[in-house]
């Protein structure tokens, strides 16, 4: 009875663990910040865009490392919703909750009024946030691929892309 327990309490974590696909996109070494997206977050947005157009959606995680400003006022991490328009290499935050070091809820706000594509943040590219959204369109472009490999194999570092 205690392996069958034991046996279930291991796949429930398993299914916890492999829910999200993360992606490291790159890393502020200044601020002590490493970004990552969920690549299995990437698709076609249904927050309403003026004007309208083809827009797509990521869960971005930013995390704080030791010796980030934000680690040391209890911060871990944060996921954030970005909204992002491909065809004008841009993007907009849309949800954002902060997490302390336990996992616990410290912050947390949603945009709940309709998003205009002029208040959009241009990226530039070799940017942080050029990287989050030229990597996000990429796979939404390519159907959950970063291109002509297949993304399981970057991130089990069989192929470096």
């Amino acid at each position: 009875m205690k392996r069958l327990a034991v046996a279930v309490v291991s796949l429930m974590m398993a299914s916890v663990v492999h829910s999200e696909n993360w992606y490291k996109v790159g890393s502020n070494s200044t601020e002590r910040i490493d970004y990552f997206i969920d690549i299995d977050s990437v698709k076609k947005t249904k927050i309403p865009v003026i004007p309208s157009g083809e827009y797509i959606q990521v869960i971005v995680q930013p995390t704080f490392l030791k010796g980030s400003k934000f680690r040391e006022i209890g911060r871990y991490y944060s996921k954030e919703l970005w909204v992002i328009s491909c065809d004008n290499n841009s993007n907009i935050a849309n949800a954002k909750v902060d997490y302390g070091t336990n996992n616990e809820v410290m912050n947390s706000w949603q945009n709940k009024t309709i998003l205009y594509l002029n208040s959009f943040d241009y990226n530039f590219p070799g940017t942080l946030g050029g990287n989050v959204v030229e990597t996000s369109c990429r796979i939404f472009e390519n159907g959950g691929t970063l291109g002509r490999y297949k993304l399981e194999d970057i991130l089990n570092g069989t192929i470096r892309p």
